[in-house]
């Protein structure tokens, strides 16, 4: 990957993220890193964990 798509890719996060924000979303974590890999936003609404994979195309 690109530094290009690296920043292409952390703007899609960032839009995804104030989406959420403004749906009431709580942003619990950004890019969760485990050894099964990673989940691009893990949050919270109204007591229910989400798990979220952000894909962004220009």
């Amino acid at each position: 990957m690109g530094f290009a798509s690296y920043l292409s890719g952390i703007l899609g996060e960032d839009k995804a993220c104030e989406f959420l924000k403004k749906q009431k979303f709580e942003i619990l974590k950004r890019n969760f890193r485990s050894k099964f890999g990673e989940i691009d936003i893990i949050a919270k609404k109204d007591g229910i964990l989400h798990f979220i994979e952000v894909k962004f195309t220009q």
